[in-house]
């Protein structure tokens, strides 16, 4: 920035993304002009910003703002209280919340600020040790400048209105004992699978993937509201004058009021449901964390970053394969519960897998539940119960007379959960896996 009145600062752009960053320092002696001439800085440097990210540190030397509680303890003509109105009034985010001053026979306290213009855009703050005979703490911390999106798919099964009498049909018509007969087990599951999803194709329609709103629990009223918002802002930047900010702060405030009425009646509402939708429930309270960042780049025991998703893959593989523990296969099941015929074969063993208990558990699927790598959703298994319990009951016979299972039947989707951006950049087994990741 150019033509800062204010000396006490230092004001450049970093990387690619243009990230604002300003050094400050403010003496407890400044003069009341230099204390306006430090608000003007955040002014400008807000305005100079536009759409792209500030970072502000420094120490500003007033103990008497907390900025935990939002209060001040000194009046509004103070310097104290001007500077916090200052930072509310830009819609910045103080993000030091513990002493970073203390000296022995004063109480700690809170001098030095680090401001950005979102929230959770820090991470991983350390209060480090005072260097030389500094009375204030070094403090460090990870910042996030940008996020890479993933790509939204173009189009996906609308499996709630599906015609699943006509895939019904299409099952009936299958002769399944013919159609299986002869095969091992992972060819009886393939042919299975493939007419199965064929029906799909022919009769569930597909529906273009859209894009959530991004805060879909506010009314149109509310959102009107906001744009009449943004235009006071805009005409107050325009032009600074009381009358205008007065104006603003009226809009403001009413659009405080609806957004705070929208979010308890939207709360209300999605905890209301969680006995019928926990999925709803869960989903909220995922959407509440403004940065969403997933496992990206992890680091091997050879201190080696991961550059991809494959290489990311790999290191945690390797790290599931240390903490995995395979029981003893003879301490779960014991020989003598079971009889066996001469050539070692289990002898007078009654089947299990009957149609009645095939389709029990068919109807009893969650059907808002998402389709395993075989891409059978559970919705379809439900409504065709009857139909595809034969089928099934012929693979999973052939699968525990032989002994072995389709390869399917040996995949699935997992997930490693982002849980703190310090502890998930190295995958290790201390403390086991289970502290950093989880599987779903």
């Amino acid at each position: 920035m150019e033509n800062v009145a204010y000396d006490e600062a230092i004001w450049c752009k970093v990387g690619d993304e243009g990230l604002l960053v300003g050094l400050c320092y403010r003496s407890p002696a400044n003069e009341a002009n230099d204390n306006l001439l430090l608000l003007q800085a955040l002014d400008d440097a807000v305005q100079y910003a536009q759409q792209r990210h500030i970072l502000i540190m420094g120490d500003f030397n007033y103990p008497a703002i907390n900025y935990m509680d939002y209060q001040v303890n000194s009046g509004p003509d103070s310097d104290s209280y001007k500077f916090f109105q200052k930072t509310q009034d830009l819609f910045l985010i103080q993000n030091i919340h513990e002493a970073t001053r203390v000296r022995e026979g004063n109480k700690p306290s809170t001098l030095d600020y680090v401001f950005t213009d979102e929230e959770n855009l820090l991470d991983a703050i350390q209060y480090e040790v005072p260097l030389g005979k500094s009375d204030h703490v070094c403090l460090t911390w990870d910042m996030i400048t940008s996020r890479s999106t993933a790509p939204q798919p173009g189009s996906k099964l609308n499996y709630w209105k599906g015609d699943y009498e006509k895939i019904r049909q299409g099952l009936q018509a299958i002769n399944w004992e013919t159609e299986l007969y002869g095969k091992d087990v992972t060819s009886m599951w393939i042919t299975f699978r493939d007419r199965v999803l064929a029906l799909v194709h022919d009769h569930i329609p597909t529906k273009k993937a859209k894009r959530k709103r991004k805060s879909e629990w506010m009314t149109s009223h509310t959102l009107k509201l906001i744009k009449q918002r943004a235009k006071a802002w805009r005409q107050y930047r325009l032009h600074p004058t009381a009358s205008n900010y007065k104006s603003y702060k009226v809009v403001r405030n009413k659009v405080n009021r609806v957004v705070k009425a929208d979010q308890d009646r939207y709360r209300e509402e999605i905890f209301r449901s969680f006995k019928g939708n926990p999925t709803r429930f869960y989903g909220y309270m995922r959407n509440l964390q403004t940065v969403k960042t997933g496992v990206s780049q992890l680091v091997d025991v050879d201190g080696c970053t991961s550059t991809n998703d494959t290489e990311t893959a790999e290191i945690l593989c390797n790290c599931f394969k240390e903490v995995f523990v395979r029981e003893d296969d003879m301490k779960m099941v014991e020989e003598d519960d079971f009889e066996y015929t001469e050539d070692g074969v289990l002898d007078d063993i009654t089947p299990v897998f009957t149609r009645d208990k095939i389709m029990d558990k068919l109807l009893h699927l969650k059907p808002d539940k998402s389709a395993g790598p075989d891409g059978i959703h559970p919705m379809l298994m439900k409504e065709c119960a009857a139909e595809i319990s034969l089928p099934l009951q012929l693979i999973y016979q052939k699968s525990f007379d032989t002994g072995s299972i389709p390869q399917d039947w040996r995949l699935a989707n997992i997930t490693p959960i982002f849980k703190k951006a310090n502890e998930m950049t190295q995958a290790t087994t201390d403390q086991s896996l289970s502290r950093q990741y989880r599987a779903r």
